[in-house]
Protein backbone atom coordinates (compact mmCIF):
# COMPACT_ATOMS: atom_id res chain seq x y z
CA UNK A 1 0.00 0.00 0.00
CA UNK A 2 1.31 3.31 -1.01
CA UNK A 3 -0.15 6.49 0.96
CA UNK A 4 0.72 10.46 0.78
CA UNK A 5 1.87 12.29 3.81
CA UNK A 6 -1.19 13.58 4.89
CA UNK A 7 -3.00 10.43 4.83
CA UNK A 8 -5.57 9.37 7.73
CA UNK A 9 -6.38 6.14 9.34
CA UNK A 10 -10.10 6.51 8.45
CA UNK A 11 -9.04 6.94 4.65
CA UNK A 12 -7.85 3.45 4.02
CA UNK A 13 -10.10 1.32 6.16
CA UNK A 14 -12.71 0.65 3.59
CA UNK A 15 -10.32 0.33 0.37
CA UNK A 16 -8.41 -2.27 2.33
CA UNK A 17 -11.37 -4.41 4.37
CA UNK A 18 -12.76 -4.06 0.23
CA UNK A 19 -9.29 -5.00 -1.04
CA UNK A 20 -9.36 -8.66 1.33
CA UNK A 21 -6.27 -7.03 3.57
CA UNK A 22 -5.36 -4.93 6.77
CA UNK A 23 -2.93 -2.63 8.17
CA UNK A 24 -2.73 -2.61 12.37
CA UNK A 25 -3.91 1.10 13.07
CA UNK A 26 -4.43 3.42 15.98
CA UNK A 27 -7.62 3.63 17.66
CA UNK A 28 -8.33 7.16 16.62
CA UNK A 29 -9.56 7.41 13.06
CA UNK A 30 -8.64 10.85 12.87
CA UNK A 31 -5.41 10.54 13.06
CA UNK A 32 -2.62 10.00 10.04
CA UNK A 33 -1.40 6.66 9.18
CA UNK A 34 2.50 8.17 8.94
CA UNK A 35 2.38 10.45 12.73
CA UNK A 36 2.04 7.16 14.76
CA UNK A 37 4.31 5.28 12.12
CA UNK A 38 6.97 7.54 12.43
CA UNK A 39 7.20 7.54 16.90
CA UNK A 40 6.63 3.38 16.14
CA UNK A 41 2.76 2.96 16.29
CA UNK A 42 1.26 1.29 18.79
CA UNK A 43 -1.50 -0.29 17.66
CA UNK A 44 -4.47 -3.36 18.15
CA UNK A 45 -3.39 -5.65 15.94
CA UNK A 46 0.50 -5.50 17.46
CA UNK A 47 0.17 -8.86 18.49
CA UNK A 48 -0.22 -9.81 14.97
CA UNK A 49 2.21 -7.81 13.52
CA UNK A 50 3.87 -5.51 14.91
CA UNK A 51 4.25 -1.94 15.68
CA UNK A 52 3.02 0.24 12.43
CA UNK A 53 6.38 0.82 11.86
CA UNK A 54 7.43 -2.62 11.58
CA UNK A 55 4.93 -2.94 8.20
CA UNK A 56 6.77 0.54 6.58
CA UNK A 57 8.43 -0.48 3.96
CA UNK A 58 9.70 2.17 1.94
CA UNK A 59 9.67 6.43 2.12
CA UNK A 60 10.16 9.41 0.42
CA UNK A 61 11.95 11.89 2.29
CA UNK A 62 12.53 15.33 1.94
CA UNK A 63 15.37 15.68 4.65
CA UNK A 64 16.65 18.89 6.40
CA UNK A 65 19.48 19.67 4.01
CA UNK A 66 16.33 20.29 1.27
CA UNK A 67 17.64 16.62 -0.34
CA UNK A 68 14.68 14.58 -1.57
CA UNK A 69 15.87 10.95 -0.72
CA UNK A 70 14.07 7.31 -0.81
CA UNK A 71 14.68 5.32 2.21
CA UNK A 72 14.41 1.52 2.79
CA UNK A 73 16.10 -0.98 4.41
CA UNK A 74 18.00 -1.17 1.26
CA UNK A 75 18.48 2.29 0.41
CA UNK A 76 19.85 4.92 2.70
CA UNK A 77 19.02 2.07 5.38
CA UNK A 78 20.25 3.91 8.32
CA UNK A 79 18.01 7.16 7.18
CA UNK A 80 15.24 4.02 7.38
CA UNK A 81 16.21 3.17 10.70
CA UNK A 82 15.72 6.18 11.94
CA UNK A 83 12.11 6.73 10.40
CA UNK A 84 11.08 4.20 12.86
CA UNK A 85 10.76 5.53 15.78
CA UNK A 86 12.23 8.71 15.38
CA UNK A 87 10.95 9.95 12.02
CA UNK A 88 10.16 13.43 12.74
CA UNK A 89 13.21 14.74 13.38
CA UNK A 90 15.24 14.50 9.80
CA UNK A 91 12.75 15.82 7.19
CA UNK A 92 9.56 15.73 5.94
CA UNK A 93 8.20 11.96 4.59
CA UNK A 94 6.37 12.44 1.06
CA UNK A 95 5.13 9.16 0.45
CA UNK A 96 5.38 6.17 2.19
CA UNK A 97 4.95 2.26 1.09
CA UNK A 98 3.37 -0.29 3.89
CA UNK A 99 3.39 -4.19 3.75
CA UNK A 100 -0.51 -4.79 4.24
CA UNK A 101 -2.27 -8.29 5.40
CA UNK A 102 -5.21 -10.96 4.47
CA UNK A 103 -7.76 -10.08 6.83
CA UNK A 104 -7.58 -11.46 9.73
CA UNK A 105 -10.88 -13.98 10.38
CA UNK A 106 -11.65 -12.86 6.90
CA UNK A 107 -12.59 -9.39 8.62
CA UNK A 108 -14.44 -10.27 11.41
CA UNK A 109 -13.88 -8.90 15.09
CA UNK A 110 -15.58 -8.60 18.04
CA UNK A 111 -16.24 -4.70 19.69
CA UNK A 112 -16.74 -5.32 23.54
CA UNK A 113 -17.87 -2.36 26.10
CA UNK A 114 -18.37 -2.59 29.64
CA UNK A 115 -19.09 -0.45 32.14
CA UNK A 116 -18.20 -1.06 35.27
CA UNK A 117 -19.16 0.60 39.16
CA UNK A 118 -16.41 2.56 40.18
CA UNK A 119 -16.09 0.47 43.50
CA UNK A 120 -15.04 -2.40 41.29
CA UNK A 121 -11.69 -0.92 39.91
CA UNK A 122 -9.64 -2.87 42.45
CA UNK A 123 -11.05 -6.43 41.10
CA UNK A 124 -10.96 -4.80 37.05
CA UNK A 125 -6.86 -3.89 37.71
CA UNK A 126 -6.39 -7.47 38.82
CA UNK A 127 -7.88 -9.23 36.21
CA UNK A 128 -5.69 -6.81 33.69
CA UNK A 129 -2.65 -7.61 35.38
CA UNK A 130 -3.55 -11.39 35.02
CA UNK A 131 -4.55 -11.24 31.78
CA UNK A 132 -1.46 -8.73 30.82
CA UNK A 133 1.02 -11.55 31.47
CA UNK A 134 -0.24 -13.66 28.63
CA UNK A 135 -2.59 -11.86 26.19
CA UNK A 136 -3.36 -13.44 23.06
CA UNK A 137 -2.16 -11.73 19.82
CA UNK A 138 -5.77 -11.46 18.62
CA UNK A 139 -6.77 -9.57 21.52
CA UNK A 140 -6.50 -6.11 22.72
CA UNK A 141 -7.72 -4.24 26.34
CA UNK A 142 -8.00 -0.55 27.07
CA UNK A 143 -9.69 0.23 30.31
CA UNK A 144 -9.99 3.74 31.26
CA UNK A 145 -11.18 6.00 34.15
CA UNK A 146 -13.52 9.19 33.03
CA UNK A 147 -16.06 11.39 34.62
CA UNK A 148 -19.48 9.96 33.29
CA UNK A 149 -21.29 13.45 33.01
CA UNK A 150 -25.72 13.48 33.14
CA UNK A 151 -27.97 16.59 31.70
CA UNK A 152 -31.04 15.85 30.90
CA UNK A 153 -31.56 12.52 31.94
CA UNK A 154 -28.99 11.44 29.42
CA UNK A 155 -25.75 10.39 30.20
CA UNK A 156 -22.29 11.56 28.47
CA UNK A 157 -19.12 10.64 28.03
CA UNK A 158 -17.23 13.93 26.47
CA UNK A 159 -20.11 15.27 25.59
CA UNK A 160 -21.48 11.65 23.15
CA UNK A 161 -24.85 10.34 24.50
CA UNK A 162 -24.70 6.88 25.60
CA UNK A 163 -27.00 5.55 27.89
CA UNK A 164 -30.16 6.73 29.63
CA UNK A 165 -28.81 6.17 33.55
CA UNK A 166 -27.70 8.77 35.11
CA UNK A 167 -24.25 8.19 37.17
CA UNK A 168 -22.60 12.08 37.69
CA UNK A 169 -19.63 10.62 38.87
CA UNK A 170 -15.79 8.90 37.77
CA UNK A 171 -16.45 5.48 36.32
CA UNK A 172 -14.81 2.91 35.06
CA UNK A 173 -14.72 1.41 31.19
CA UNK A 174 -13.14 -1.83 29.38
CA UNK A 175 -13.01 -1.67 25.68
CA UNK A 176 -12.03 -4.84 23.88
CA UNK A 177 -11.32 -5.74 20.64
CA UNK A 178 -10.92 -9.49 19.61
CA UNK A 179 -9.81 -10.62 16.04
CA UNK A 180 -11.82 -13.95 16.57
CA UNK A 181 -15.22 -15.08 17.48
CA UNK A 182 -18.20 -13.91 19.78
CA UNK A 183 -18.08 -17.38 21.94
CA UNK A 184 -14.15 -17.33 22.10
CA UNK A 185 -14.12 -13.86 23.10
CA UNK A 186 -16.62 -14.39 25.83
CA UNK A 187 -14.18 -16.74 27.35
CA UNK A 188 -11.45 -14.92 27.68
CA UNK A 189 -13.20 -11.57 28.39
CA UNK A 190 -15.51 -14.14 31.21
CA UNK A 191 -13.00 -13.10 34.85
CA UNK A 192 -13.82 -9.29 33.22
CA UNK A 193 -17.49 -10.20 33.06
CA UNK A 194 -18.18 -12.52 36.19
CA UNK A 195 -17.14 -8.90 37.88
CA UNK A 196 -21.25 -7.38 37.13
CA UNK A 197 -20.83 -4.78 34.89
CA UNK A 198 -23.47 -1.90 34.65
CA UNK A 199 -23.69 -1.56 31.28
CA UNK A 200 -22.31 -3.19 27.99
CA UNK A 201 -22.36 -2.84 23.91
CA UNK A 202 -21.05 -5.77 22.57
CA UNK A 203 -20.91 -6.60 18.89
CA UNK A 204 -19.86 -8.57 16.15
CA UNK A 205 -18.77 -6.36 13.44
CA UNK A 206 -15.99 -6.01 10.69
CA UNK A 207 -12.63 -4.72 10.82
CA UNK A 208 -13.08 -1.55 8.88
CA UNK A 209 -16.17 -1.04 11.17
CA UNK A 210 -14.89 -1.52 14.36
CA UNK A 211 -12.92 1.75 15.32
CA UNK A 212 -15.91 3.56 15.03
CA UNK A 213 -17.90 1.47 17.24
CA UNK A 214 -14.83 1.19 20.45
CA UNK A 215 -15.29 2.59 24.00
CA UNK A 216 -19.63 3.06 23.09
CA UNK A 217 -18.61 5.00 19.99
CA UNK A 218 -16.55 7.63 21.30
CA UNK A 219 -14.70 8.26 18.48
CA UNK A 220 -16.39 11.54 17.27
CA UNK A 221 -15.61 13.35 20.48
CA UNK A 222 -11.75 12.38 20.38
CA UNK A 223 -11.35 13.72 17.29
CA UNK A 224 -12.77 17.11 18.08
CA UNK A 225 -10.36 20.14 16.97
CA UNK A 226 -8.96 23.13 19.05
CA UNK A 227 -9.28 21.45 22.35
CA UNK A 228 -6.54 22.04 25.25
CA UNK A 229 -5.20 18.72 26.12
CA UNK A 230 -2.18 17.57 27.74
CA UNK A 231 -0.59 14.32 28.01
CA UNK A 232 1.41 12.85 30.71
CA UNK A 233 2.25 9.26 29.76
CA UNK A 234 4.16 6.38 31.20
CA UNK A 235 4.88 2.68 29.73
CA UNK A 236 4.75 -0.34 32.26
CA UNK A 237 6.26 -3.62 32.75
CA UNK A 238 3.35 -4.64 34.88
CA UNK A 239 0.36 -3.78 36.55
CA UNK A 240 0.68 -2.58 40.21
CA UNK A 241 -2.92 -2.93 41.36
CA UNK A 242 -2.51 -0.62 44.46
CA UNK A 243 -0.54 1.86 42.74
CA UNK A 244 -3.97 1.54 40.12
CA UNK A 245 -6.18 2.06 42.63
CA UNK A 246 -4.66 4.85 43.92
CA UNK A 247 -4.45 6.57 40.46
CA UNK A 248 -8.52 6.15 40.29
CA UNK A 249 -9.10 7.41 43.98
CA UNK A 250 -6.93 10.80 42.94
CA UNK A 251 -8.87 11.17 39.45
CA UNK A 252 -11.86 10.92 41.67
CA UNK A 253 -11.36 13.75 43.84
CA UNK A 254 -9.90 15.38 40.91
CA UNK A 255 -12.88 15.52 39.08
CA UNK A 256 -14.48 17.08 41.55
CA UNK A 257 -11.95 19.80 42.65
CA UNK A 258 -11.69 20.99 38.82
CA UNK A 259 -15.50 20.37 36.82
CA UNK A 260 -14.34 22.31 34.21
CA UNK A 261 -11.51 19.35 33.60
CA UNK A 262 -14.09 16.74 33.28
CA UNK A 263 -13.40 15.49 30.39
CA UNK A 264 -9.82 14.61 31.54
CA UNK A 265 -9.30 10.23 31.49
CA UNK A 266 -6.36 8.03 32.38
CA UNK A 267 -5.87 4.90 29.90
CA UNK A 268 -4.57 1.49 30.57
CA UNK A 269 -3.62 -0.43 27.49
CA UNK A 270 -2.37 -3.79 26.90
CA UNK A 271 -1.94 -4.89 23.45
CA UNK A 272 -0.49 -8.51 22.44
CA UNK A 273 3.65 -8.35 22.27
CA UNK A 274 4.07 -11.20 20.04
CA UNK A 275 4.83 -9.71 16.78
CA UNK A 276 6.45 -6.84 18.36
CA UNK A 277 8.77 -8.34 20.43
CA UNK A 278 9.74 -11.04 17.39
CA UNK A 279 11.81 -8.06 16.19
CA UNK A 280 15.07 -7.76 17.47
CA UNK A 281 15.65 -4.31 19.24
CA UNK A 282 18.56 -2.95 16.82
CA UNK A 283 16.49 -3.61 13.60
CA UNK A 284 14.64 0.19 14.39
CA UNK A 285 15.01 3.09 15.91
CA UNK A 286 11.94 2.17 18.33
CA UNK A 287 13.06 1.64 21.51
CA UNK A 288 10.45 0.05 23.89
CA UNK A 289 9.45 -3.24 22.42
CA UNK A 290 9.78 -4.57 26.36
CA UNK A 291 6.77 -2.00 27.22
CA UNK A 292 3.79 -4.38 28.22
CA UNK A 293 1.51 -2.03 28.59
CA UNK A 294 0.77 1.60 28.10
CA UNK A 295 -0.79 4.48 30.59
CA UNK A 296 -2.07 7.97 28.74
CA UNK A 297 -3.36 10.21 31.17
CA UNK A 298 -5.00 12.81 29.05
CA UNK A 299 -6.31 16.15 30.80
CA UNK A 300 -8.95 18.22 28.73
CA UNK A 301 -10.13 21.49 30.63
CA UNK A 302 -11.43 24.91 29.22
CA UNK A 303 -10.61 27.54 31.87
CA UNK A 304 -7.06 28.40 31.40
CA UNK A 305 -6.83 29.85 34.96
CA UNK A 306 -6.77 26.31 36.05
CA UNK A 307 -3.36 24.98 33.83
CA UNK A 308 -1.02 25.07 36.80
CA UNK A 309 -3.03 22.90 38.45
CA UNK A 310 -3.82 20.68 36.37
CA UNK A 311 -0.12 20.65 35.02
CA UNK A 312 0.81 19.53 38.83
CA UNK A 313 -1.57 17.27 39.39
CA UNK A 314 -0.58 15.62 35.84
CA UNK A 315 2.89 15.52 36.63
CA UNK A 316 2.47 13.98 40.17
CA UNK A 317 0.04 11.17 38.53
CA UNK A 318 3.11 10.56 35.87
CA UNK A 319 5.73 10.34 38.49
CA UNK A 320 3.70 7.77 40.56
CA UNK A 321 2.76 5.82 37.78
CA UNK A 322 6.69 5.85 36.73
CA UNK A 323 7.88 4.61 40.06
CA UNK A 324 5.49 1.65 40.28
CA UNK A 325 6.06 1.14 36.60
CA UNK A 326 8.78 -2.09 36.97
CA UNK A 327 11.45 -0.44 34.85
CA UNK A 328 14.07 1.58 36.91
CA UNK A 329 12.92 4.90 35.24
CA UNK A 330 10.48 6.92 33.49
CA UNK A 331 10.00 4.95 30.21
CA UNK A 332 7.03 5.89 27.77
CA UNK A 333 6.54 6.22 23.54
CA UNK A 334 7.56 9.15 22.17
CA UNK A 335 4.21 10.18 20.60
CA UNK A 336 2.37 10.33 24.12
CA UNK A 337 4.73 12.61 25.44
CA UNK A 338 4.34 15.62 27.54
CA UNK A 339 7.53 17.60 26.12
CA UNK A 340 9.30 17.63 29.29
CA UNK A 341 10.20 14.45 29.56
CA UNK A 342 14.52 13.32 29.21
CA UNK A 343 15.40 12.02 25.75
CA UNK A 344 16.42 9.01 27.49
CA UNK A 345 13.15 8.34 28.70
CA UNK A 346 11.58 8.41 24.51
CA UNK A 347 14.16 6.89 23.06
CA UNK A 348 16.53 5.28 25.24
CA UNK A 349 19.72 5.65 26.15
CA UNK A 350 21.18 2.86 23.77
CA UNK A 351 19.56 4.68 20.56
CA UNK A 352 20.70 7.77 20.78
CA UNK A 353 24.71 7.96 19.74
CA UNK A 354 23.37 6.48 16.35
CA UNK A 355 19.94 9.02 16.41
CA UNK A 356 22.54 12.02 17.05
CA UNK A 357 24.81 10.98 14.35
CA UNK A 358 21.96 10.66 11.58
CA UNK A 359 20.73 13.99 13.27
CA UNK A 360 24.16 15.82 12.09
CA UNK A 361 23.62 13.87 8.90
CA UNK A 362 20.40 14.41 7.62
CA UNK A 363 19.39 17.67 9.63
CA UNK A 364 22.44 19.76 10.72
CA UNK A 365 20.57 22.72 11.33
CA UNK A 366 17.72 21.47 13.53
CA UNK A 367 15.33 22.46 11.29
CA UNK A 368 12.83 19.34 12.14
CA UNK A 369 13.53 19.74 16.13
CA UNK A 370 10.26 20.89 17.04
CA UNK A 371 8.79 17.70 18.15
CA UNK A 372 10.40 16.14 21.86
CA UNK A 373 14.10 17.24 20.43
CA UNK A 374 17.31 14.93 21.27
Amino acid sequence: MTIGGGVLFKEIFDPLYNAGKELQTGACPCVSVLGPTLGGGLARYEGLHGLITDSLLEAKVLTGRGDIVTASRTENADLFWGLQGAGFQFGVVLEAVYEIYDLTNNGNIVNADYLFEPTDNETLYQQMKEISTAIPAELSLLSLIYYDKTRNSVRHWRQFPISSTNYQQTMIMLNAVYAGSLEKSNELLKPFLDIGYIQSNVSETQWNIMPYLAGFSAQGPLCEKDKVRSLFSVGLKEVNVPNMVSIFNQFYDFHKQYPDAWQSTYELGIYGPQAVQKIPDDATAYPHRDINLHTLPSFQWEDRSIDEPVNVFGKKIRDQTAEYSGFEKLRLYVNYGHGDEDPESLYGAHKLPKLRELKKKYDPNGLFSHFNPF
